[in-house]
């Protein structure tokens, strides 16, 4: 029987890049190691000999921050700002503490505070752009955004978030166009290099965006989402070896990452390793039991291996995670289809096409269980 092309096959959804997992901020707190064990010591020292300083307590809120611990962050900020009212600073670091903790909506009233003590600073408008960032409202966060760049042109980060942010609209243009200027401001960050092949990833620029995760990984070797993604441009023009080599590095840099293993037991399959396949996606689903592109790929890795019942049991487990998954459901009606029992291929990949109308593969099994259908009833 003829099978559906495998090229056609769509991979395991790139969660990556919708999950966007750098945050340029945020790293630039993380990059930014130091002895913070011994400043917070310091910081306590001071703070014992001179508590009615504002500055001992902001200063040991800072270091908090950079030690991730949001609470005494907070705590220390808002010591500060009792003793100095008038300090937009500590006001904006406790913004940004209170954000990483999920107060959002408090974040944002303490940064309208800071832009009321400070209307001109760029840190200031940046701090609630962030924080509207994280609540999900583009839209407020990208107008922030702007609004630093208007104070401040050279400020990497609002640059770097506004290009990510356009991204997610689907502003591609607009967002290469931010991406390029951040690159221009600051050539050895990781994550505008990223985030701009990110970007050129979407727009299908498989050689630019190869190369611009060639540089993230050049200048952080351990950074998994830019070996990742690299892997996914060896997959979109058939180097499955050079995807299977950079997903291995993904895996080595963050053996925890589902979406790594599952995408090399994709390449797998597509090679026709199938125990290799069917191994790393097991490790996927180990990882993430709620992943169901996983089990909709370990179930057509099972279709090309003969094994149909337990191909319909994984494909059935991703359409109960996930109703909407287009490709569960054809990769379903694909092995109905592989079974002999047409009509449930049809009724699978019918499904399918409602989700997705572009689907080359629920198609191509339609016609195949058509005439298969046809020839039976012609015997």
């Amino acid at each position: 029987m003829k099978k559906v092309k495998k090229s056609k096959r769509k991979p395991v959804r790139n969660r990556k890049i919708s999950r966007a997992k750098a945050n340029p901020v945020k790293r630039e707190y993380e990059n930014n190691h130091g002895n913070y064990d011994r400043d917070i010591a310091e910081h306590s020292d001071y703070i014992r000999l001179y508590p009615n300083d504002a500055a001992g307590w902001y200063d040991r809120g800072c270091a908090w921050i950079e030690r991730r611990e949001f609470d005494k962050a907070i705590a220390d900020l808002d010591e500060a700002i009792r003793l100095d009212p008038n300090n937009a600073d500590a006001r904006a670091k406790r913004a940004y503490a209170l954000s990483e903790t999920g107060e959002h909506n408090k974040a944002i009233a303490g940064t309208n505070e800071c832009r009321r003590l400070s209307p001109n600073d760029a840190a200031t408008w940046f701090s609630r752009g962030l924080c509207w960032q994280k609540k999900g409202e583009y839209d407020k966060a990208i107008a922030d955004y702007s609004k630093v760049i208007s104070l401040e042109p050279n400020f990497f980060a609002a640059w770097n978030n506004r290009g990510a942010l356009w991204a997610r609209k689907g502003e591609l243009d607009k967002s290469l166009a931010d991406h390029n200027e951040a690159i221009r401001l600051d050539p050895n960050n990781v994550s505008a290099w990223y985030n701009r092949g990110c970007t050129l990833l979407l727009q299908g620029e498989y050689d630019k965006a190869r190369d611009d995760f060639s540089e993230a990984v050049r200048l952080d070797p351990n950074n998994a989402p830019a070996w990742y993604n690299r892997a996914v441009t060896w997959s979109e023009i058939g180097e499955y070896d050079k995807a299977i080599a950079d997903l291995s590095e993904a895996i080595r840099s963050d053996p925890n990452d589902a979406d790594a293993w599952a995408n090399r037991g994709k390449n797998w399959r597509i090679k026709n390793k199938l125990d290799k396949a069917i191994s790393d996606i097991n490790k996927a689903i180990r990882l993430d039991p709620n992943f169901a592109d996983a089990w909709s790929e370990r179930g057509y890795a099972w279709c090309e291996s003969g094994q149909y019942e337990k191909a319909i049991k994984d494909c059935s487990k991703a359409i109960r995670l996930g109703p909407g998954n287009t490709i569960a459901w054809s990769n379903r009606g694909h092995v109905w289809y592989r079974k002999g029992e047409y009509d449930k291929a049809i009724d699978d990949c019918s499904r399918s096409l409602l989700l997705d109308p572009g689907n080359e593969d629920a198609q191509d099994t339609i016609n195949l269980a058509m005439k298969g259908k046809k020839n039976r009833k012609n015997r």
